[in-house]
């Protein structure tokens, strides 16, 4: 679907500035949008510019590209995991010390690398 909308200098310039609102319908399957913004002008023009683009049909994903989709839900699912194999990990690493002592080194660096695993799925 292309489409062109027009630039009004003096809608664009004004405070409220000009706002475009349009459909996109794909009947086979779900595609990536592309947007360009181009000036035919023969002298230089700053301007700025908002854009929001957004997929309904997707829910809670309205917001997301086609090809992020779900990723919301593997990422909780990971981070779940990761915590999940931290704390049998940690009880473990708790018992042997309590057993014997002190744990083997090795622990050490696999504790820290699991819960920075897991923390990093929170950013």
């Amino acid at each position: 679907a292309k489409r062109a909308f027009a630039l009004e200098w003096r809608t664009i310039s004004s405070r409220e500035g000009q706002h475009f609102y349009s459909i996109v319908v794909e009947k086979v399957r779900p595609r990536w949008w592309y947007i360009a913004l181009a000036s035919c002008s023969d002298h230089a023009l700053a301007m700025s510019y908002e854009l929001l683009v957004q997929n309904p049909m997707q829910g809670i994903n309205l917001q997301l590209s086609m090809d992020e989709i779900g990723i919301v839900l593997v990422c909780f699912m990971t981070f779940l995991g990761f915590a999940g194999v931290s704390l049998v990990h940690l009880k473990s690493f708790h018992r042997w010390s309590l057993r014997r002592g002190d744990a083997p080194r090795g622990t050490t660096l696999l504790s820290a690398s699991l819960l920075f695993a897991t923390l990093g799925h929170l950013l």
